[in-house]
This record gives C-alpha cells, sequence and structure tokens, in this order.
C-alpha cells in the first residue's frame, strides 16, 4: 500500500498511536478507511497488539488486509471479541 496517503483525520489517530494514551474512538461511515486506518496504525505500536473485532468474516478479512500489507508479526493477533447485549443496552439513551 506505498500509495496510501493519510487524511487530516487518520494523521490525527496516528498522532495518538505515536503519542497517547489510553483509549481512541474511531467513528466512521463504511467504506471510509477505518480498517486500513487501525491496520497502518497498529504498525507504528511495539509490544504486543490485539485487535477485536465483530465477527469471524470481519476478523478473516482484517487479517488478510494486515498479511497483505505485510504488517503481520510475532504479537500482532487478529481474532473475535463478543460484545454483550447488556454492553450495548449501557450505551443507549434512556426512553422517558
Amino acid at each position: 500500500m506505498a500509495d496510501f496517503i493519510p487524511s487530516a483525520q487518520q494523521n490525527a489517530f496516528f498522532d495518538w498511536v505515536d503519542t497517547g494514551t489510553g483509549s481512541a474512538t474511531m467513528i466512521a461511515v463504511a467504506g471510509a478507511g477505518k480498517t486500513t486506518t487501525i491496520l497502518h496504525g497498529i504498525s507504528r505500536m511495539k509490544g504486543r497488539v490485539f485487535l477485536g473485532m465483530f465477527n469471524k468474516s470481519i476478523a478473516k478479512e482484517a487479517r488478510e488486509k494486515a498479511e497483505g500489507m505485510g504488517i503481520m508479526r510475532p504479537g500482532f493477533k487478529i481474532g473475535t471479541m463478543p460484545v454483550s447485549y447488556t454492553h450495548l443496552r449501557a450505551h443507549e439513551t434512556p426512553e422517558h
């Protein structure tokens, strides 16, 4: 992916990867490049990294993309991460 030219928003995420602490949230529409951005960010990270996806097909797609980008390495895992209904409900706005 030598032709990857990051947007200002993607560069802000990369700045967080390089200098930030804690967590980051990325919100974008389908097809905006979230997976590509995350994988480029992970390629900058040191140590062990787990990328949790919501289902097996998305995890497989991300793994194949990472392999194609040449960023798979020891300590970098891509897998699924279950999200419980209770967790999702906790973030809904209560109706009154």
